[in-house]
């Protein structure tokens, strides 16, 4: 049962990009990827506010309060993302992305609570229902209309889907986020100064060298991070189980044997998929696969530091002390500006790959780093306060 909802859930994760980074041109892709980046943020936002201050508190509410507050963000994401969408030229796909966001937003909480909780008879269908809605809507909708519309329309529609098929919550109104917020306000304040500097490196900085790059080369530039979809493939759906465990099991020889042997695995596998790729002409009239199989090493190493620092990342999440997480966050947040805007100025978008790369390095290397350090303190903490 664990296996199937792990594996529903890696494909519902990877249809809608897969379907975009193999259907889209390299500039519609570019509006496609800073769209699902504002998806990207709110989900974030859902994490600091929703999953992990109930999962970190010792009164854990039942759904319909964690649906409510899910609800309300998926909300305030209307505005948000309808103000990107109309950057896209089209009406109809404006109107799909705004509605994809919100949805994506909700499912994504109940999905981590539901996870958490272990009720797989809620999570499966949801993530079954995600799949299948995907690409069927997509299937049926590509001969009918432009291309991103139709990427578009296929990822609302598998969102919607399986935010229906999960238990009804309570309505999300003004008293009861103000309850909620209240009640999660200390590890709300800590976790959201912490996604906060996250976001600033993860989803403004490539907003911001959205214009810079112009549409065709951003896509290129998205297209690093959108191969890296084996490590949420492989990581986001056992996220309740990584927080759940005690700190110090993360840091022994054993766990960081098999978490270092799992990301050069990956790694690799990405390397060779590309080189098959290429070799075989698959997808030959994609750029953004023929740009890919150009930077094969770096996809893979990129791919490889990213798994262990989005690992660690999760660990420190759940057990860090707030100042900690500052932090690392601050220390990644500026090789992250640093690396890609001097990467960007001195060479392009190659530049800004490369730069990419060093950032999700640096970052792999600061928590493993005070993971290491701290393996033998007694607080069960992975972090600790870095001074």
């Amino acid at each position: 049962m664990i296996v199937l909802a792990l594996a529903l859930s890696a494909l519902a994760t990877i249809a809608v990009q897969a379907i975009a980074i193999v259907t889209l041109p390299p500039a519609d892709y570019g509006l496609f990827a800073a769209a699902y980046l504002v998806s990207g943020l709110f989900c974030s936002f859902g994490l600091s506010i929703v999953c992990e201050p109930w999962s970190r508190g010792g009164r854990r509410e039942a759904w319909p309060s964690v649906g409510a507050a899910a609800g309300a963000l998926a909300l305030l994401s209307v505005p948000a993302s309808a103000a990107i969408a109309v950057f896209l030229g089209d009406a109809i796909a404006a109107v799909a992305i705004t509605i994809a966001v919100a949805a994506t937003t909700y499912r994504f909480c109940g999905r981590f609570h539901f996870a958490a909780v272990g009720a797989q008879r809620w999570v499966i269908p949801a993530d079954a229902a995600a799949l299948a809605v995907t690409v069927g809507s997509w299937a049926a909708l590509a001969p009918h209309v432009d291309a991103l519309a139709a990427v578009a329309l296929a990822w609302a529609s598998g969102s919607v889907a399986s935010a229906l098929l999960m238990p009804h919550p309570a309505a999300p109104t003004i008293r009861r986020s103000r309850h909620w917020t209240a009640v999660h306000r200390r590890d709300i304040r800590s976790l959201l100064a912490d996604s906060t500097l996250l976001d600033l490196g993860a989803i403004a900085l490539p907003l911001g060298l959205a214009p810079l790059l112009g549409p065709s080369d951003f896509g290129l530039y998205r297209a690093l991070s959108s191969l890296a979809v084996p490590v949420r493939l492989v990581l986001l759906p056992i996220r309740p189980l990584i927080g759940g465990r005690p700190a110090t099991w993360h840091v022994t020889v054993r766990a960081l044997t098999a978490i270092g042997a799992s990301a050069i695995a990956l790694g690799l596998t990405a390397g060779a998929c590309l080189a098959a790729i290429s070799a075989g002409g698959l997808f030959s009239g994609s750029t953004l696969f023929d740009a890919a199989s150009r930077y094969g090493l770096l996809i893979s190493v990129y791919i490889a530091v990213t798994f262990v620092g989005t690992y660690f990342y999760m660990v420190s999440r759940a057990h860090a002390s707030g100042r900690a997480l500052l932090v690392l966050r601050l220390v990644q947040l500026i090789s992250a500006i640093a690396f890609q805007l001097v990467g960007l100025a001195l060479a392009g978008l190659t530049g800004a790959l490369v730069g990419a790369t060093l950032a999700a390095a640096v970052q792999a290397v600061s928590v493993v780093g005070a993971a290491w350090r701290s393996r033998a303190a007694v607080t069960g903490r992975v972090l600790e306060p870095v001074t």
